[in-house]
């Protein structure tokens, strides 16, 4: 039996680029760093030992299996096939490299490493099953706010930053996500009591105009509340946002495009940038996907 997955939506037109709806992950101080061997070119890792040992360098900070994990959680995700997801790396050296979202990371960290390494090379790796011949991984020009819209709003999350509950954080990102915190205060059959509440002023009016004389109206509106919000949500427009995550095994990264921005932490315990990357599409999916 064969299954087939469906492609990942992206906006085509100018106008729908412009508007795109999508939460932005840049994973910073990535360890991707070529190194030439007996072997060819390869990614610097902890197992080049002598190489690592001739530079001073510690092992534990080169762990490119980290943002081969990462990744793998970040583009199989749901969020990323739904076409709202774009991320970009940053190498401990500078290099910028843009994630396209149709691009399927090798399971295989051998093949990974091999494909950076002839990114790092070629500054770009195109797909070799597509006629367009589209671009999967590119190099950009520094720095990274050119390529992001203006107004974006930077998130680092880092150890020391404020304790946020992820998934009610999720939810306030954005614009569109007002209606549905609304909806909260309902409990888990919050629509239902809506439908319900609605089909009985419908059927008997008069309780319905007795309850409004007397003053005692009931906290369930008339009409559902992400209805009435939705006008709100597009006279806002949707406020882009980006995640500012560590690529490294362990401690935080220091952004000089993201300094003052706001810092938070997801849990009272360290995270690996895997387990942060795929809590947060959690809560976004939830927020945006499954509201319901």
């Amino acid at each position: 039996m064969e299954f087939s997955r469906a492609g990942t939506r992206l906006p085509k037109t100018p106008q729908d680029k412009a508007n795109w709806k999508r939460a932005i992950i840049v994973l910073e101080h990535c360890p991707l760093e070529q190194i030439q061997t007996s072997k060819g070119w390869e990614l610097l890792s902890d197992k080049h030992k002598r190489s690592l040992a001739q530079r001073n360098l510690d092992p534990a900070d080169y762990r490119p299996d980290v943002v081969h994990q990462t990744l793998l959680h970040l583009l199989d995700s749901p969020l990323n096939r739904a076409g709202m997801l774009q991320v970009f790396l940053r190498t401990h050296k500078g290099v910028l490299i843009s994630i396209d979202p149709r691009c399927r990371v090798p399971r295989s960290y051998r093949l990974f490493s091999r494909m950076i390494a002839s990114l790092l090379y070629r500054l770009k790796v195109r797909a070799a099953q597509s006629t367009s011949r589209i671009a999967l991984m590119k190099v950009l020009k520094n720095p990274i706010t050119d390529h992001l819209p203006s107004d974006t709003q930077f998130i680092r999350v880092e150890r020391d930053g404020e304790l946020v509950e992820p998934f009610e954080f999720c939810r306030e990102l954005g614009s569109s996500s007002t209606a549905r915190m609304k909806v909260s205060h309902l409990g888990n059959n919050g629509v239902s009591d809506l439908v319900a509440h609605k089909r009985h002023r419908a059927e008997n009016p008069t309780d319905a105009d007795a309850a409004s004389d007397s003053g005692d109206s009931e906290d369930i509106p008339d009409e559902p509340v992400w209805e009435r919000e939705a006008d709100r949500d597009k006279a806002d427009g949707f406020k882009p946002f980006a995640f500012v995550v560590g690529g490294v095994s362990r401690g935080d990264v220091v952004a000089d495009y993201a300094q003052g921005a706001k810092s938070v932490r997801l849990a009272n315990r360290g995270m690996s940038a895997a387990a942060i990357v795929s809590l947060l599409c959690h809560g976004l999916e939830e927020a945006w996907i499954n509201p319901y």
